[in-house]
């Protein structure tokens, strides 16, 4: 029997290491434990070396233990599990409504610039599905309450964007500006984006969570850099189809 898998890992399953580099024993055995619960074996995950970019892998029927530079992921494969990992950044979940191929994508603000969700639903529409028939879901990541993106000299490289698409971010109220400094709704931008692809609005759902402010839940790349004595870690996102 097919069982369709989409999920993220929560603070409760404890830290699931770097993008990159070793994997220490302790990372090991959340990642193990989480998938256990999931029912997916260990054996069966694969991940990509995420660079904050657009390319996408491709994954077949055979895993294989290289590790190649995306930041995106397809497959038609079943038992396959794509995975990748986020602490603030987006995780985009995609599948077609016959379950026939699964997607991930991991989409931070740089990966927004480059255009990651488009170049996902044009990956699949080269695999013969159509956006109208792709089904996407939008998980926990930092929310506009909390991503400051001016003053803050750290996202110099979205001010282009910022200017090619300040009508749009203002129609759709993706943009905030609150006592000279600045938000944006990354999800929102996708949900946009995502509908520009041709995916329409009613198969479109975001989790609407906030990686940042519900620090019982997730752990925060920013939360725990502007100085607070939280414990860094990344969330597991995972997603496939299992026989």
């Amino acid at each position: 029997m097919r069982r369709f898998v989409c999920a993220t890992s929560e603070r409760r399953d404890g830290p699931m290491g770097a993008a990159d580099g070793p994997v220490p024993n302790s990372v090991m055995r959340n990642r193990t434990g989480f998938l256990r619960r999931l029912g997916i074996p260990h054996a069966r995950l694969v991940r990509v070396r995420q660079v904050h970019g657009n390319s996408i892998f491709a994954v077949g029927k055979k895993i294989s233990k290289r590790i190649p530079k995306a930041d995106g992921m397809i497959t038609h494969a079943s038992n396959a599990f794509l995975g990748i990992l986020t602490a603030d950044c987006v995780p985009i979940f995609f599948w077609d409504r016959d379950y026939s191929v699964v997607g991930i994508a991991h989409a931070g603000w740089r990966g927004v610039v480059k255009g990651i969700a488009t170049k996902m639903v044009l990956q699949f529409r080269s695999s013969g599905i159509s956006p109208r028939s792709l089904r996407v879901v939008i998980g926990p990541a930092i929310q506009k309450c909390h991503f400051e993106i001016w003053p803050d000299t750290r996202h110099k490289g979205l001010r282009p964007f910022i200017r090619s698409h300040r009508s749009l971010l203002k129609k759709k109220k993706l943009l905030i500006e609150k006592n000279g400094r600045i938000f944006l709704d990354l999800p929102g931008v996708l949900y946009e984006e995502l509908i520009r692809a041709g995916i329409p609005g009613s198969h479109i759902r975001s989790t609407g969570e906030c990686t940042f402010h519900l620090s019982r839940h997730f752990f925060s790349y920013r939360r725990k850099t502007l100085g607070g004595r939280d414990q860094f870690g990344n969330m597991l996102s995972v997603i496939g189809i299992r026989n």
